[in-house]
């Protein structure tokens, strides 16, 4: 049940920041690639990740995400895709 209520939690943080987001008037926004850019900057190799992982975590975290998504992506995937849709970043 708590597993069920923080990832509750989660999901209506990351609603709440998509609302917040979208109500921002465009001139006020980063583009896509100058918050990438000072993600890096700020948080390195771990700006693909949600931050709340330790730097010490990192390899452990993407290997345990690769042994997960790399099976399911393989099913379903020929090689001959050219656009990738990315759900999710950790960015709240």
């Amino acid at each position: 049940m708590r597993g069920h209520v923080i990832r509750t939690s989660i999901l209506l943080k990351r609603l709440y920041g998509y609302v917040r987001r979208s109500l921002i008037p465009d001139s006020d926004k980063k583009s896509d690639i100058e918050y990438w850019r000072s993600r890096a900057k700020q948080f390195g190799k771990r700006a693909v990740l949600n931050v709340s992982h330790p730097g010490t975590e990192f390899n452990i975290v993407t290997e345990r995400q690769k042994s997960i998504l790399f099976p399911i992506l393989k099913s379903v995937l020929s090689g001959e895709e050219e656009i990738v849709l990315d759900f999710g970043s950790g960015e709240v």
